[in-house]
């Protein structure tokens, strides 16, 4: 729910907010929107309900998107190149890891859990730089917020990811309450998204009146 809401604000937003703000916000959504046909799948599918296949192959576009975002949020260069070679990085160990490592059949966690590693880092360095360099309140800008609830989300996630194929095939009924808890990081994820985007759109509409 706190992810269609997210979308909701989005669009009623989306006309009167900058480009850079579009195109993390067009990230957000996507995030939401790629459980729909995960959803489907399950769906149409009562016989082989796993979308693990799919979840493999959507979040090598999500996790590049994220990594090679902080390219354009970074002011410092360095951390900006860092961020797109490690980009491409994952996408190259992402795609062996479908082939030959851990395949389709199995949420390939030997590329994603250094993903969250890595995004929340850069998270963290871009919230560091936003408090040191910017002339302005840091939370008067979207970017901000965002690299905030990327920080939360992903951080939290490490854990769960890490073990979640073992549990799945040991313990299904603690696998299910794993997912739960990434239900509930999603949902705070959200919020915060949603926070930022209100409180920005007040501030912006503040200092131009």
């Amino acid at each position: 729910m706190s992810g269609l809401l997210a979308c909701l604000v989005i669009c009623l937003l989306w006309k009167t907010s900058a480009s850079a703000d579009r195109r993390l916000m067009w990230m957000i959504a996507s995030l939401y929107l790629m459980e729909i046909p995960a959803a489907g799948i399950v769906y149409f599918n009562p016989h082989r309900p796993s979308n693990i296949w799919y979840y493999n192959l959507v979040l090598t576009g999500v996790y590049a998107a994220y990594i090679s975002r902080y390219s354009v949020l970074f002011i410092e260069k360095k951390l900006a190149q860092t961020s797109r070679v490690l980009a491409l990085l994952f996408i190259v160990a992402h795609i062996m890891n479908m082939q030959f490592g851990q395949q389709m059949k199995m949420l390939c966690t030997n590329t994603l859990v250094p993903a969250n590693i890595v995004l929340a880092i850069l998270a963290f360095l871009h919230l560091r730089e936003q408090v040191q360099r910017l002339t302005e309140h840091p939370l008067y800008q979207f970017s901000t917020w965002f690299s905030i609830s990327t920080f939360v989300y992903f951080t939290g996630t490490v854990p769960i990811i890490a073990v979640l194929n073992y549990w799945s095939a040991e313990n299904i009924e603690l696998a299910d309450k794993l997912y739960i808890i990434n239900d509930v990081l999603n949902v705070f994820y959200f919020l915060l998204i949603i926070a930022g985007l209100i409180w920005t759109k007040i501030k912006q509409t503040y200092s131009t009146s």
